[in-house]
């Protein structure tokens, strides 16, 4: 597998792009974040355990702003295999984001945060997709 470094931040986590897909992979902790694909529509992964951590989240979130505007992303695509919870810090950083893109997409939303979306009322304002089915 190739790879190279095109970010390094102040905490010395660098980003790489290589052959499996992944266009760079940050790190906060034991959470991470995957940009699988940068441009008008951007798609984002995390890790299996998603992303709980208060300072995490916010600097996700920077990261996540970031990319919309050096990419002029209009559709972001959340990637959440795995992730079955979403503080609610997580929510106002998801709804921060909608603001500045034409469309979030949720992919593979667990059963779990499928409840929480929609007791939010948010399925409304966010395209969600289910991991096990199509409902």
């Amino acid at each position: 597998m190739t790879s190279s470094s095109i970010f390094d931040d102040d905490d010395g986590a660098a980003t790489t792009c290589s052959d499996s897909g992944i266009r760079f992979e940050q790190t906060c902790g034991t959470e991470n974040m995957r940009v699988l694909k940068a441009g008008e529509v951007t798609s984002i992964a995390f890790g299996d355990r998603g992303v709980k951590d208060a300072g995490c989240i916010n600097k996700f979130h920077e990261q996540i702003r970031e990319l919309i505007d050096e990419n002029n992303c209009r559709v972001l695509i959340l990637d959440l295999q795995g992730v079955w919870f979403l503080p609610s810090q997580s929510l106002g950083a998801l709804m921060s984001l909608r603001k500045k893109v034409d469309r979030v997409e949720l992919h593979n939303v667990s059963d779990e945060l499928h409840e929480g979306l929609r007791i939010a009322q948010l399925e409304e304002l966010l395209h969600v997709t289910y991991a096990d089915a199509v409902k």
